[in-house]
Formats: C-alpha cells, structure tokens, sequence
C-alpha cells in the first residue's frame, strides 16, 4: 500500500493553530484529486466544508476519514463501505486519511491508498466500517 505522509505545521495545539491544520489538510486532498479529477471539481467545496467540521469535532479523539476521487467527482467521510461506491471508474482511488500530532508537537497528514479502479477492496475496506 502506498502512504504518504506530509508535515502540515508546528508546533502547538489544535487551538492555536486550527485554522493551518484544516486549510493545509485540504489542500493535501486537493493534491490528492487534482490528477485524477475532470469533472465537477465543485465537490472539492463540499469535502473542505465536510473537512472543517470533522477536524473541529474529532482532532482530540483522533481522525480516520475515507477520501475517494475518480474522473467524475469526490467523496469523503467516515464510511468507507459508502466511500468505496465511488469506485466504479477505471480511473477511481480511495485512501484512508488521518491528522495528527507527533511528539514535538507538528502536526503531519497522513493518507494510505486503500482502493481504485476495479480492484478488490471488501478485504482491505470491510473492517473499517463506522
């Protein structure tokens, strides 16, 4: 599996650096859809206000959240039964997406690729259900 893993910013609290963490998260699933994206990008606007409001009620619990993107638009969210439904274009990817703190305080965004394009996902996805 492919993981990626991006330092977003440092060094404090969700508090005190909320507004980077979301934006700059956003912007890593922007990376994330841009080469694969051709139509209605408009979805991107919907998962930054999904985004937004996840991190500000899950970052001090932990965050595990499910993004997909094929040719035809995006998904996002803590389902990833529904999130794997997105997978129909040859084209499609799904990660499993999470943001945290290490212990020097950054924050970094971390996504593994999960899925795409007409391979078997109900091993590696079932047991991820929310």
């Amino acid at each position: 599996m492919n993981t990626i893993t991006e330092r977003l910013v440092g060094w404090g609290t969700f508090e005190e650096l909320a507004s980077s963490i979301k934006s700059l998260t956003f912007g890593e699933l922007v990376k994330l859809a841009t080469p694969i994206l051709t139509r209605y990008h408009s979805d991107l606007w919907h998962d930054a206000q999904w985004l937004e409001a996840y991190l500000e009620v899950n970052i001090r619990e932990g965050t595990v959240w499910y993004f997909a993107a094929d040719d035809s638009g995006t998904a996002i969210g803590t389902d990833a039964s529904y999130i794997k439904q997105r997978l129909n274009a040859p084209a499609s990817r799904m990660w499993e997406c999470r943001v945290g703190m290490d212990d020097n305080r950054a924050w970094y965004f971390h996504a593994t690729e999960i899925g795409g394009g007409g391979r078997d996902y109900d091993r590696r996805v079932g047991h991820h259900r929310s």
